[in-house]
């Protein structure tokens, strides 16, 4: 069971949402150029391993700072959400035209684009320093305690 494992996410409360999001978005890039790169198939599976890595980090997190820092958090989420199933719902058919335009390669540097769009703005993404985060991490623990 990998649930020992996502337990121990609590990194993302010691280090901030905006630099989590920013050093998971740029494993998932650089696992994204490594696999459009590679020649060898495990070098590739590696890659998108990384991808996948990556990027699981970031919902959670976006989802729990738009909870956390909206005024209403029920329409917060509802924003995100609607974010989220506009890219399911546009990101295939825009892959697979520039895919028969450019080739599949390009098509899918494009998803590095947008991964590195993640990096320059996860800066804007808590209405909160890290530090503060720190600070309320650290709170929680005196009242566990």
């Amino acid at each position: 069971m990998p649930w020992p494992f996502l337990r121990r996410l609590d990194w993302i409360l010691k280090i901030g949402a905006s630099k989590a999001v920013r050093t998971s978005a740029a494993l998932a890039g650089i696992g994204l150029i490594v696999a459009l790169l590679a020649n060898n198939i495990y070098l590739a599976l590696g890659g998108l391993a990384a991808v996948g890595l990556g990027l699981s980090i970031i919902v959670p997190t976006i989802y729990s700072t738009a909870a956390k820092t909206a005024a209403n958090p029920g329409a917060a989420i509802a924003l995100v959400s609607m974010c989220g199933y506009a890219g399911i719902l546009g990101g295939p058919p825009v892959i697979g035209f520039t895919a028969e335009l450019t080739g599949l390669r390009i098509a899918l540097g494009l998803i590095c684009f947008l991964i590195v769009t993640i990096v320059v703005l996860a800066d804007r993404l808590s209405g909160q320093s890290d530090s503060t985060a720190l600070s309320l991490r650290t709170n929680e623990i005196a009242l566990e305690a």
